[in-house]
């Protein structure tokens, strides 16, 4: 079960037993307690794309002069992109302090989990052919991530800073679109609640896309 599911699941309890209160005050307390822990990450998946255009080409120890990557499977099981997530805001409750963590962001996609991370050897491919290093997921991290990969946040605030984190996704045999695919995102910890804008995801205008096209900001949440 996921963890977003697990907890709209208590939520409902909760209500229940908060219904309940005139017979049973301390269940219905229990109840409110447990929602008053849980950690609220309001999320919009802007865009999904496959190729991107380096603002500063550069030249790692092998390969040459690289200027642009795009995606690659190295199970070669079909189509795969950079989903991109940006986090409008962190809400934690007055009971709680709470560290903010890119690690344990992911998406469960036909049960398989990919979590953001830098760039993993052969899902990429450079202009030049190259597959691997560590000078290539260090450019391409700079230019597309915004925001800390840890951040503590203080009990009872709301951080709306500007963070914005991708994640590659294997999509197999996916017929639609895979530039404007939904992937729904998780956060890897119980009282974690994931709120999405519940906006289209937009494809990219143009591919390779650059750094400018990715948006800093969240979209109006559409109900």
């Amino acid at each position: 079960m996921g963890t977003e599911t697990a907890i709209v699941g208590r939520v409902v309890r909760g209500m229940l037993l908060l219904g309940l209160a005139g017979c049973y005050g301390k269940a219905a307390k229990n109840a409110g307690q447990a929602l008053e822990d849980v950690v609220t990450i309001e999320y919009d998946q802007t865009t999904n794309f496959d190729g991107y255009l380096f603002d500063d080409p550069f030249n790692p120890s092998i390969g040459g002069t690289v200027t642009s990557i795009v995606t690659n499977d190295p199970q070669d099981k079909g189509p795969a992109v950079w989903a991109v997530y940006n986090i409008c805001s962190v809400t934690v409750p007055k009971s709680r302090s709470f560290t903010f963590k890119r690690s344990k962001l992911n998406v469960n996609h036909q049960n398989t989990q990919f979590f953001a991370a830098d760039l993993a050897s052969f899902t990429f491919r450079t202009d030049t052919g190259v597959e691997t290093g560590s000078t290539i997921p260090a450019h391409f991290r700079t230019e597309t991530q915004l925001g800390n990969d840890s951040d503590p946040i203080p009990a009872g605030s709301k951080s709306a800073s500007a963070r914005r984190y991708l994640i590659f996704v294997r999509l197999p045999d996916q017929s639609s679109d895979p530039y404007s695919y939904p992937l729904r995102l998780f956060y890897d910890e119980q009282d974690v609640l994931m709120v999405s804008r519940n906006q289209d995801v937009a494809p990219p205008s143009q591919t390779p896309l650059t750094s400018g096209m990715l948006r800093r900001d969240c979209r109006p949440a559409r109900k």
